[in-house]
């Protein structure tokens, strides 16, 4: 009988144990996951400072649940994701610019470095502005 207490109390505290390669194995998917949450967070960022420096050039910027396939806006389209994860990590995290409208200013040529940093760009508008051949060459670029 005390024999069989001692199988039993070994059972339970093996199951606490882990094995060196079951660690490594948690390790190495926990790095993997927290890489990538890195990479999107810092485009994320990136994102962000190029939406402030375009709105604040007065352009309309619309993401990528605002528009259709064809480009066409979408009113009062709801944003992605539960309203707390958008407060905790803003809504360029969850969504891509896709589509910008500048009316009557050009961004400069900082702005224009911050268009080269929105990768899922699709549609660029530029109305009642007057275009030179820089303008034309940084658009160029961009495609």
């Amino acid at each position: 009988m005390i024999r069989r207490r001692a199988n039993a109390h070994d059972r339970r505290r093996r199951w606490y144990q882990f094995h060196l390669s079951h660690l490594l194995a948690i390790v190495t998917i926990a790095a993997i996951a927290c890489s990538w949450l890195r990479c999107k967070m810092e485009r994320a960022r990136l994102q962000k400072e190029a939406v402030e420096s375009l709105i604040g050039v007065s352009c309309d910027v619309y993401y990528d649940y605002e528009c259709d396939a064809d480009g066409n806006t979408i009113p009062d389209a709801p944003p992605p994701g539960p309203e707390w994860l958008r407060d905790l990590v803003g809504i360029d995290f969850l969504a891509d610019v896709v589509r910008i409208e500048c009316r009557y200013f050009l961004p400069d040529e900082a702005g224009f470095e911050h268009l080269h940093r929105l990768k899922k760009l699709r549609w660029f508008y530029l109305f009642f502005t007057s275009i030179s051949g820089c303008v034309v060459e940084q658009i160029q670029y961009m495609t």
